[in-house]
C-alpha cells in the first residue's frame, strides 16, 4: 500500500481499513461471548468506524508530540490504556443501577456514560502530564469509544456482558498493533508538523 500524499487522507484510510478489521475482531468476540451476529454486522461499520477514528486520532497525537514509538510493545500499553480508561464508565453505570437512580429517566444513562468517559479521558492525560491538545483529544477519544459501544455493558446481572467487556482487552490489543502496523506504511506521526517532545 503506498501512503497517500495528503495528510488528512492518511488518517482516514488508517481509520477505514482498521474499521473494517475491528468489526471482523467483534464479530469473532460477539459470536464466542454472545451469538453470533454475522448477518448484520456489516451495520456495524460506522460504530466501528467512530471507534477507530477516535484511536487513530489519539495514536497520531501521542506520535506527533513524542509520547508513543512505533513498537510494538507501546501499541500494546496504548490499547491497554484505552480498555482501562472506558472501565469507570462501566463501572459508574452499576453503581447507578444498584442504587435505582436509573428508574428516575430513561435519559440518564447516556449523558453519565459521556461524561464519565471524558472525565475518565482527562484524568489519564493529567495522570500522564500530556501536554494540552492531548488533554484535549483523551477525553473526546474515551467518549467516543464508549458512544461506539452504544453505552456502557450492563455487567451486573449478565455474564455475556462481562465476557464481552473482557474481550474488548484482547480486540483493543490486536486494534492497535494493527495500527502501529498501517503507521509503518502510512506515516500517521507524519500528519502535521512535528514538534519536539515535550517533557513530562
Amino acid at each position: 500500500m503506498s501512503a497517500p500524499r495528503r495528510p488528512w487522507l492518511r488518517l482516514i484510510v488508517a481509520t477505514v481499513v482498521l474499521a473494517a478489521f475491528a468489526l471482523g475482531l467483534f464479530g469473532v468476540l460477539h459470536a464466542i461471548a454472545i451469538v453470533p451476529i454475522w448477518w448484520r454486522l456489516l451495520g456495524g461499520f460506522p460504530q466501528a468506524a467512530m471507534a477507530t477514528a477516535a484511536i487513530t486520532w489519539i495514536y497520531a497525537e501521542l506520535r506527533r508530540f513524542g509520547r508513543l514509538e512505533a513498537r510494538v510493545s507501546h501499541a500494546l500499553v496504548l490499547g491497554a490504556a484505552l480498555w482501562l480508561a472506558i472501565l469507570p464508565t462501566t463501572a459508574a453505570d452499576a453503581l447507578v443501577r444498584v442504587a435505582g437512580w436509573h428508574e428516575r429517566s430513561e435519559f440518564f444513562d447516556v449523558p453519565l456514560a459521556v461524561a464519565t468517559a471524558a472525565l475518565s479521558g482527562l484524568g489519564a492525560a493529567y495522570l500522564l502530564k500530556l501536554p494540552l491538545p492531548l488533554k484535549l483529544a483523551a477525553p473526546i477519544a474515551v467518549a467516543l469509544l464508549v458512544v461506539s459501544m452504544s453505552g456502557p455493558l450492563r455487567i451486573l446481572h449478565s455474564e455475556r456482558a462481562r465476557l464481552l467487556l473482557a474481550g474488548f482487552l484482547p480486540l483493543y490489543l490486536l486494534v492497535t498493533t494493527a495500527l502501529l502496523a498501517l503507521d509503518r506504511t502510512l506515516g500517521l506521526a507524519s500528519t502535521r508538523p512535528a514538534l519536539k517532545p515535550l517533557d513530562p
